[in-house]
């Protein structure tokens, strides 16, 4: 991964400190097949529609160390933004998922964000997150690599930005292997 100067403008956190690393990804089109994006695992995505709104805080309160404003999820809706959710059509019935649940069954389980710079070629990511009871299948790297297609499809974007805790090596790691 190249490092690379960024706009911090969007950054999910208030504090980045000294210990941020910035890196940034080339994003490249490539099929569903070669992405190894099949949803063999019934979890799909799809845009984030309004209804999603109170499943989406739910999800991000649980996920974040930050607690997002009115303001941000207003934006979620506004020209260059791109934000997926990943549905579970069918999860386990005991309850667990109430807060989470969207218009039309299942659950809100993930989630990627990804706005577009002033010059409308560098997608920055705002947020990634998956609910601790489906990690490790893979919805992190699909829910990243769904958005930045989308994202490319519908802008000129060339290239994705973040910021992440370098102290963080699981995501460090994570953003290393895309």
């Amino acid at each position: 991964m190249a490092a690379a100067a960024g706009d911090a403008r969007g950054c999910t956190s208030d504090d980045r400190g000294g210990d941020d690393l910035e890196a940034a990804v080339r994003v490249s089109l490539v099929s569903a097949e070669e992405a190894g994006l099949e949803e063999s695992d019934g979890v799909a995505f799809r845009d984030l529609a309004p209804a999603d709104l109170p499943a989406l805080r739910e999800l991000q309160t649980a996920l974040f160390p930050v607690r997002y404003n009115d303001s941000f999820y207003e934006r979620l809706f506004s020209p260059g933004y791109f934000t997926l959710v990943g549905i579970d059509a069918a999860p386990p019935s005991d309850g667990s998922f109430e807060g989470t649940a969207v218009a039309g069954g299942g659950a809100l389980v993930a989630v990627a964000s990804v706005r577009i710079t002033s010059d409308w070629r560098v997608a920055y990511i705002m947020t990634l997150g998956v609910d601790h009871r489906y990690r490790r299948r893979g919805l992190g790297a699909r829910a990243l690599r769904l958005c930045l297609r989308a994202t490319c499809e519908r802008s000129r974007c060339q290239l994705a930005q973040l910021h992440v805790k370098s102290l963080n090596e699981a995501a460090v790691a994570f953003y290393n292997s895309m």
